[in-house]
């Protein structure tokens, strides 16, 4: 009897701590993925602030850009627009499954000796 109120005091022990831990991962997680969605906010402004700059450009338009300043400003803002759109969708990518692992019910099972 001894030994059974020993295993089970052990057992008790254990799934305490797993949950103790699993508590603390899945906060760390939350935040983390809080942040992320900060970011990926920050990232859509930054490209929205791109593509004003965009709209204004006097040379936007194919065969508008007539030096060789202008065809590169043109390429540059090109490429910020690419940039922050391939950004945000990572970040997003990453903060849903952060989010995912955060929200997600996980249970305390033991192996059973056959």
């Amino acid at each position: 009897m001894a030994n059974w109120v020993a295993e089970k005091r052990v057992e008790h022990a254990e799934r305490a701590k797993f949950y103790r831990n699993l508590r603390m991962m899945k906060t760390r997680r939350y935040a983390i993925s809080k942040a992320m969605f900060a970011l990926q906010v920050s990232l859509h402004a930054a490209r929205q602030q791109v593509l004003h700059v965009d709209e204004r450009n006097p040379w936007a338009g194919q065969g508008k850009a007539k030096n060789a300043d202008e065809r590169r400003f043109c390429s540059l803002v090109d490429e910020v627009l690419d940039l922050c759109g391939t950004a945000e969708s990572a970040v997003y990518a990453a903060a849903t499954e952060w989010d995912t692992f955060a929200k997600a019910k996980i249970y305390y099972t033991t192996e059973d000796a056959a």
